[in-house]
């Protein structure tokens, strides 16, 4: 490069081209960060000179609209008002009759096929505690249509139960240790027969 090129240059060419590598990348990234930041900053200047919002008024048309479905939704609160979810509205204009079924009273009902009460929890001496927390006694009255008749603790409880008695098991015996008394009986009436006929065969001998 002659002196007269040299002369005729420009300052900031002469700088470009006298700056390092390193310099030249800080400055391409100062030009990018300047065109990054050059349109938000536009937006931000051109938000600040904008007019302050005035109160929002209704347009005529508006507030029609709106009367309008103010006068609507009244009246579809009207339907549901004082409606019932389970009953059949009547027709408008006649009298609305309520049929109240009558619910059958307790000599009404028919005896139960089967124990359904509550369940035994403990069975202390004549006196059966419920899971429902009810203790009878067989000298109480009945309560509930619940009255304990007896009890053969700690196995079961005879209940009269909405007029009817019943066995109530409370622990289920153990049939080859705890036999009942028929199979006691059968038991030794066939041990009685099987020793007369031991003693018959050996009188024949």
């Amino acid at each position: 490069m002659t002196p007269t090129s040299t002369a005729n240059t420009p300052p900031a060419m002469q700088a470009w081209r006298n700056t390092t590598v390193g310099g030249k990348i800080a400055a391409a990234l100062v030009v990018v960060a300047i065109v990054v930041c050059a349109k938000p900053a536009y937006k931000a200047i051109e938000a600040a000179l904008l007019p302050a919002p005035g109160e929002f008024e209704a347009s005529k048309e508006d507030k029609k609209a709106a009367d309008a479905y103010a006068a609507g939704f009244d009246g579809f609160v009207k339907q549901l008002d004082g409606r019932s979810l389970w009953w059949t509205p009547s027709k408008p204009g006649t009298d609305a009759t309520v049929v109240v079924e009558e619910e059958p009273t307790e000599g009404d009902q028919p005896a139960p096929a089967k124990y359904d009460g509550p369940a035994i929890a403990a069975i202390v001496l004549d006196s059966v505690w419920f899971a429902d927390g009810t203790r009878l006694s067989t000298t109480d009255d009945e309560k509930d249509g619940i009255k304990v008749v007896s009890t053969n603790a700690p196995w079961d409880a005879v209940i009269r139960y909405r007029g009817k008695e019943f066995t109530v098991p409370f622990f289920e015996r153990d049939r080859v240790i705890f036999k009942d008394a028929s199979s006691r009986e059968a038991s030794r009436a066939g041990n009685a027969a099987s020793g007369s006929n031991s003693s018959t065969t050996e009188t024949k001998e």
